[in-house]
């Protein structure tokens, strides 16, 4: 899926102010950025915690934060220190970050949808009924909880 649709988010989350923030990332939390963008999630986890300590997630402070906690090391780590780096530049605006969470839940749930599709084909032919119906009553829950979530994100427009 599409990574690029979790960086504008990323760069309006570094300079918006903190309250702003931690609404925003509430409703598209880190835990969904991090099915289509994993390093991108891990600056967004650290923007969350920022924020929810009512400090704004600056570029300054959220790089000085993974760094700390060893999340630059290893290919997954120069992963996100990259993913930082592009969110800084350009700059995306801050009061667009629920649009901007839009989109990212927008591809979060076709995601979603697509990994939930190959889950019930691959399966259709050896899987038991049981756990065919199980996987789809378990994603389809988590693909309307994502579909309500930006359901709100789109101020209640589906």
């Amino acid at each position: 899926m599409s990574e690029g649709a979790a960086l504008p988010l990323l760069s309006a989350c570094l300079r918006a102010p903190a309250p702003q923030v931690a609404d925003v990332l509430r409703t598209c939390r880190p835990d969904d950025v991090r099915l289509i963008d994993a390093p991108t999630a891990a600056a967004l986890d650290i923007c969350l915690e920022l924020a929810e300590s009512d400090r704004a997630p600056d570029a300054t402070l959220v790089n000085a934060e993974l760094q700390r906690r060893g999340l630059y090391s290893h290919h997954t780590g120069e992963l996100t220190r990259n993913r930082l780096f592009d969110a800084v530049s350009p700059a995306h605006q801050p009061e667009l970050l629920p649009e901007y969470a839009a989109v990212v839940l927008a591809t979060v749930l076709r995601a979603r949808f697509t990994a939930l599709g190959e889950a019930l084909t691959e399966g259709a032919e050896t899987a038991t009924e049981d756990d065919l119906w199980e996987t789809l009553t378990r994603e389809g829950k988590k693909a309307r909880e994502t579909r309500d979530r930006l359901t709100r994100c789109r101020g209640g427009r589906a």
